[in-house]
């Protein structure tokens, strides 16, 4: 630990005198540290209840009105029953009566039918269907207006959001103890000298005590005047006022603040206000205060409707007392659903500088964000017609990449397909169409329209298929700034800022120094194919103005099932074997010509992109083919429920002819490509936590908008172990120039042990080699320990590092964690060092650090 982190670091919790509320706002800064599920390790507390069979929805008037009646009438049985002529009944001995879903029960029971007050005495027990159950030693209640009130009591709360079953059992939400318990409604206690926790039955860890506390089970609203919040008994927070959702409610109120240490920001003390504006809108306001730094103002403004989800961040430091200004950071996304096949999509990022993400992030991913998406689309989906246009820039906030290096902006970027309705051993034709606007500030711009109509006979059957195609490509330019060509063609050297289509942003994780890429963003932007500008040397032929091509394309694809019964290791499976060719011809066409806006080699390092029609990522160059593919892909399927647990494929192009086509000039003469295996395994069976299960569920029923949290749902699996594995081995070479391996061991839902390495050459120079440990290692029931450790063996240095230690019970979480990263700011091998604590009172309150702006 340098000596600023000793000198910066600080936590307490101190006391909070305001008007506020326990809730959650930010996630954690890592994924890692919040992969232990309450749920998971804590099962619900059953407690009993009463079992009220619901009302069917086509039940009649009449039955309506039965049910109400046998709501409202009172029945009292005892083994002793007195009364007077004036209308007092008392009932002595197993006394219980029912009615309007409560059970209440006592030594001595009365009842006076004039005033319909009910009386009772010993020991009292009052039960309802939503499992509320209260023991006391004296009772005074009107069972018309549902008010009156009790001695000293003990007191249970169900969950109301969970229906009571027809094993009358309901789970427990709260407890507690008050002197006097007030009836002021249906739905309304008042406690005096009260206790109240959201703890297990003999788990008295965190405690609110308070003069007052009002319950309202309507509205999911308590409210404690005079409150005290006791942790392992002793008081770490007192109030005069403060109210508390009942349950997973959300409630507007201040939040417990945060503490720690951020890098050289100092000590960091953050005070979050969250905002419960209306069922479906919500926003957190967050004073964060630097010491090295100043006072920063953090913002999230959430929304959701029937159609539409949103998302805005926002981010102001004013003076920042280390960069000398003013800094800010802003994010807004907004995804639309508009009609049966319309939707729209908005994505802006923006920061006032290139070291803001650097400076004032912790996390390594989206402090090396060297592009941020700024862009607008509208698209429009059906059985036979795709329409979308968007307009998009990449905004670069690398100052390693120079202004003519940064990619175009697509001003706009409009595509049009259509096809006939599939069905087999027919024809299907199809026609693609694309235009864009190039601009940019430092480099050529002009516009390109791409057609592409098509034509295939897919034949299919059920022991294999074969399909012909032709299609003619056609692609034409308006360029608007064309390069002038001097004698030497060095000091040409163009770089067109090409991206690859559908890249939003980049992030290179190690300083700049290594092209291993990780995506940045997490709300919603892709990043998978997005790469840097590469310098293209200027030919002996200028760029034409209005270069074009018109080429035919011509495909031959096929394919065999064969498919046997195995059996592995006690088990039955189906096991497949499918071999594959594909024949590609396409004509050379000479493009030296032709600008590059947006266009790179296709990187041949997955069996799919070995049967793609361009070995480019766009349209700015078509390449020339006569060559054929072979594939072949094995599986295994579980007989029982039908899951593949295991997938194999191997593959590699024959060239029949070299390359003229290329971006660099130089033609491509190797006779093979690379041949690719990839291999898939899902081992073994675990059970799903009781939230992984309810976001699985939230996935199927909300797929067509994302909202904050919903994307983590697709990465749930329920194996234990998973393997993918990627390698590519070069047959010029005798070498392997690519490969991936990633193994994940998940026996639980809150242990993990995930081992990644990554590894890529280029002419013979390693490009990338990169080792990524991550791990979730529950010591005992409550301990866990978490490490995360990213290491480039390229430049032999540590690129992040993170550990941590986390207690958990039912009650309360407390953990604390620390993260090295490398310095993006210099490319010297300085790191940036933080160190959190996060206290969780479960069921009231939340301290954690915030995941920042991404």
């Amino acid at each position: 630990m340098n000596d600023s982190l000793k000198k910066n670091w600080g936590w307490g919790l101190g006391i909070l005198l305001a008007t506020g509320g326990f809730n959650t706002a930010f996630a954690a800064s890592d994924s890692l540290f919040t992969r232990v599920d309450s749920a998971s390790v804590c099962p619900p507390e059953y407690i009993p209840a009463i079992y009220v069979a619901p009302l069917s929805k086509n039940a009649t008037d009449e039955e309506k009105a039965e049910q109400a009646s046998a709501a409202e009438s009172i029945a009292i049985e005892a083994d002793q029953i007195e009364s007077t002529k004036s209308g007092q009944m008392s009932f002595k001995g197993n006394a219980v009566t029912v009615y309007n879903g409560r059970r209440i029960s006592g030594d001595i029971l009365g009842f006076d039918q004039e005033t319909s007050v009910l009386t009772g005495s010993g020991n009292v027990k009052l039960l309802n269907s939503y499992g509320d159950a209260l023991n006391t030693s004296e009772l005074r209640l009107n069972t018309e207006t549902s008010i009156g009130e009790t001695g000293p009591a003990t007191y249970l709360l169900g969950d109301r959001t969970i229906p009571t079953g027809q094993d009358k059992k309901a789970v427990m939400q709260a407890r507690g103890s008050a002197d006097v318990l007030e009836f002021q409604g249906q739905d309304l206690l008042s406690l005096q000298n009260a206790r109240y926790t959201t703890c297990k039955t003999g788990n008295d860890d965190v405690v609110v005590t308070a003069k007052k506390v009002d319950l309202d089970m309507s509205t999911g609203i308590g409210v404690a005047r005079n409150a005290t919040v006791r942790f392992l008994g002793l008081p770490i927070m007192y109030t005069p006022y403060l109210s508390f959702p009942l349950g997973n409610q959300r409630k507007s109120g201040f939040l417990f603040p945060t503490v720690g240490s951020e890098g050289d920001s100092g000590t960091v003390v953050m005070l979050p206000y969250y905002w419960n504006i209306a069922p479906n809108m919500d926003a957190t306001i967050t004073p964060k205060y630097m010491s090295e730094r100043g006072l920063q103002a953090l913002t999230e403004f959430r929304y959701l409707t029937e159609t539409s989800a949103g998302l805005f961040r926002g981010e102001y430091l004013p003076d920042d007392k280390l960069f000398e200004d003013d800094r800010w950071g802003v994010l807004y996304q907004h995804d639309q659903v508009i009609g049966e096949n319309w939707s729209g999509q908005i994505l802006y990022q923006d920061v006032s500088d290139n070291d803001y993400l650097d400076d004032l992030q912790n996390d390594l991913a989206t402090a090396a964000t060297q592009f941020l998406p700024q862009q607008a689309s509208l698209g429009y989906a059906s059985d036979t017609v795709n329409f979308s246009v968007l307009a998009r820039k990449l905004k670069t906030i690398d100052a390693n990449i120079k202004p003519e290096d940064e990619p175009h902006r697509e001003l706009p970027r409009a595509a049009l397909s259509a096809f006939n309705a599939y069905e087999p051993n027919t024809l299907k034709y199809g026609f693609d169409s694309e235009f864009v606007s190039f601009d940019h500030d430092a480099n050529i711009t002009g516009q390109r329209i791409h057609v592409e109509p098509s034509v295939s006979l897919p034949m299919e059957a059920v022991y294999g298929f074969l399909t012909p195609k032709v299609a003619v490509d056609y692609t034409s330019y308006s360029v608007d700034d064309i390069p002038v060509v001097s004698d030497n063609p060095a000091d040409d050297a163009v770089d067109f800022g090409d991206t690859a289509d559908n890249a939003d942003a980049t992030t290179t994780a190690a300083g700049g120094t290594s092209d291993s890429t990780t995506t940045a963003d997490n709300s919603g932007a892709s990043s998978n194919n997005a790469t840097q500008g590469k310098a293209v040397a200027a030919k002996a032929t200028q760029i034409s103005s209005n270069p074009s091509r018109t080429v035919p394309i011509f495909s031959l694809d096929s394919g065999l099932y064969f498919e046997r019964d195995a059996v592995f290791g006690g088990r039955s499976y189906t096991q497949t074997l499918e071999p594959r060719v594909f024949y590609l011809y396409v004509p050379e066409e000479n493009q030296d010509d032709f600008p590059v806006f947006d266009t790179s080699d296709l990187n041949q390092n997955t069996v799919t992109n070995l049967f793609q029609p361009n070995r480019f990522t766009s349209y700015d160059r078509l390449g020339d083919a006569n060559q054929v593919t072979l594939a072949l892909t094995t599986s295994l399927i579980d007989f029982d429920d039908g899951t593949e647990v295991l997938r194999g494929s191997i593959g590699q192009i024959y060239y029949l002819e070299d390359r003229l086509v290329t971006l660099s000039g130089e033609p491509e003469t190797n006779s093979t490509s690379g041949i690719v295996t990839e291999l898939t395994a899902r081992l073994g069976k675990r059970a799903l936590s009781p939230r992984e299960q309810r976001l699985k569920q939230v996935k199927l029923e909300r797929s067509r908008l994302v909202g904050n949290d919903w994307y983590r749902a697709s990465e749930i699996g329920s194996e234990r172990v998973n393997i993918n594995t990627t390698l590519v081995w070069d047959t010029d070479e005798a070498t392997v120039s690519e490969g991936r391996l990633d193994v994940a061991y998940t026996p639980n839902s809150y242990s993990l042990l995930d081992f990644e390495y990554t590894y890529r050459e280029n002419n013979g120079k390693t490009i990338t080699d990169q080792y990524n440990l991550q791990a979730v290692v529950p010591v005992t029931r409550q301990f866990f320990l978490y490490g995360g450790y990213r290491y480039d063996a390229n430049n032999s240095k540590t690129l992040e590092g993170k550990g941590g230690i986390e207690y958990r019970n039912c009650c309360w979480a407390f953990r604390v964690y620390g993260t090295r990263r490398i310095n993006n700011d210099t490319k010297e091998d300085e790191y940036r060092d933080s160190i959190m604590a996060e206290l969780e009172l479960t069921g009231l309150a939340t301290i954690r650090s915030r995941a920042g702006l991404r």
